[in-house]
């Protein structure tokens, strides 16, 4: 994992298909190996990232952002053509 960590810091976002053909191993492999690493990287869709830490992701919080523009968001939703 301490490949994919610093092929991450290079690039900030890997598409799986190439972490997998660089590092020799299945893309399979680097999807198991990401989910047993959780607090480090994650998969999206096609894409292997980093795990936010410190100041940028820690002040997140799901509750409160769920009523952030609760007003906007709910109009957008009704919103008909």
């Amino acid at each position: 994992m301490e490949a994919l960590g610093a092929m991450l810091k290079r690039g900030g976002v890997l598409r799986l298909r190439y972490a997998a053909g660089q590092l020799g191993v299945s893309e399979m492999t680097i999807r198991r190996d990401v989910t047993q690493t959780r607090d480090r990287f994650t998969c999206l869709g096609g894409y292997i990232v980093g795990v936010l830490d410190g100041p940028a992701g820690a002040d997140y919080s799901l509750a409160r952002e769920s009523d952030s523009h609760a007003t906007a968001k709910a109009a957008a939703c009704s919103w008909k053509n």
